[in-house]
């Protein structure tokens, strides 16, 4: 499975984050954790294909000793690096869960509405208010539990209707 999934992935990167696509955020969602980090890995080598080696941020990093960064210096972050270099935002991304409603929205809108640079790859465990919300289900990986999502403005103009 390992293999395949590799696979999956990287094409998965390569038709999805395509240069002429215009929104570039692809996430990835497993509930299984250990898959969820095999996803993780296979991102990271996978977006030298966007364009240059891909930058990570570890949810961990995301936490001080307080709690979650807030959404405004996590968004900071995040477009700091998107200008030049693909970001995997690798998860589970559990700080969210300290955030109200509102910033979860808001973070997820963002990303859904990301359109510059190589692209975002999130790595996550399934959350309803994403695939309910600012993006959509595309498919499931064939024999795994790992779906991806797109933002759901890319459903005109990407064509993935």
């Amino acid at each position: 499975m390992a293999v395949d999934l590799r696979d999956r992935v990287f094409g998965l990167i390569q038709t999805q984050l395509a240069g002429k696509l215009r929104y570039r955020c692809l996430v990835f969602q497993s509930s299984d954790l250990a898959v969820l980090a095999k996803v993780s890995e296979f991102s990271q080598e996978g977006a030298p294909v966007l364009g240059a080696n891909a930058e990570v941020i570890p949810y961990l990093d995301l936490i001080d000793d307080v709690g979650a960064l807030s959404c405004a210096k996590v968004l900071e972050r995040i477009d700091g690096v998107c200008g030049t270099s693909p970001l995997v935002l690798a998860g589970p991304l559990n700080f969210l869960n300290y955030w109200s409603d509102q910033m979860q929205g808001a973070f997820w809108k963002h990303l859904a509405g990301f359109t510059h640079g190589p692209g975002i790859i999130v790595i996550d465990t399934p959350r309803d208010d994403v695939s309910e919300g600012p993006f959509r289900l595309v498919a499931k990986i064939p024999g795994t539990d790992v779906r991806y999502l797109k933002s759901r403005l890319a459903s005109t103009q990407d064509g993935l209707v």
